[in-house]
């Protein structure tokens, strides 16, 4: 630890500033002090720059004081004394420190607008929200129900909503850009159930079903 010796201080200044003046003078590091005194550098870096209002209190400002000018070999006194003078003058300071208020008034015009943009958004998220959640129009133009077919395969054609996916007895078909599609099914002998669901993503799904009867020209052998 370095030796310290104590020194004619007749005439100097006490404030928080004499702190950095002894320490460079003894060719101390924040560091070396830091380790020495268990205090923080940030701490004695507030101290000696005279920011008192960053330390954590004043009973911690009179500890870091007195701990500080004691391991300088400065008078503690005179610095708190200087240290609760530089504190009440910035107390003071901040009291007295006029409060600019700024305007409220806003201008007619720029309210409408203001007003007219906030309801255009929630009309467009309302609107949005509607079309996700209400389930889609579907029409089947054809098969009709109940409709009786001598062949194997048979057109199911209709339109959705635009970007709504279709599918057919559980497949997914293609749709065009208008919503309009059209696919084979394959039949077999007797009743055909043909299921036609449109669904969004967050919507109720529409269906629309279709009987249709397979009556080949010739007796078919039913495979099961």
């Amino acid at each position: 630890m370095p030796r310290f010796f104590t020194h004619n201080l007749s005439g100097q200044g006490y404030g928080v500033e004499s702190l950095t003046a002894e320490r460079q003078r003894l060719g101390l590091s924040l560091e070396q002090v830091s380790r020495q005194l268990h205090i923080p550098v940030k701490y004695l870096q507030a101290l000696e720059k005279g920011e008192l209002e960053t330390l954590p209190g004043d009973n911690y400002r009179r500890y870091f004081t007195r701990s500080y000018a004691n391991f300088l070999h400065l008078p503690i006194d005179k610095i708190l004394s200087a240290d609760k003078d530089t504190a009440t003058s910035a107390a003071k300071s901040a009291v007295r420190k006029p409060i600019k208020i700024a305007s409220t008034t806003v201008h007619p015009y720029r309210l409408f607008m203001t007003v007219a943009a906030s309801s255009a958004v929630v009309i467009y998220l309302v609107s949005a929200a509607w079309s996700a959640l209400v389930p889609p129009r579907l029409q089947l133009f054809e098969p009709g129900n109940d409709q009786t077919s001598l062949s194997a395969t048979i057109k199911v054609r209709g339109q959705t909503q635009v970007g709504t996916p279709i599918a057919i007895n559980g497949q997914a078909v293609e749709v065009s850009e208008g919503g309009l599609f059209t696919q084979e099914v394959p039949l077999k002998p007797g009743l055909n159930i043909i299921i036609v669901t449109a669904q969004k993503t967050y919507s109720q799904p529409t269906v629309v079903t279709r009987r249709v009867i397979f009556s080949p020209p010739n007796p078919v052998s039913l495979i099961k």
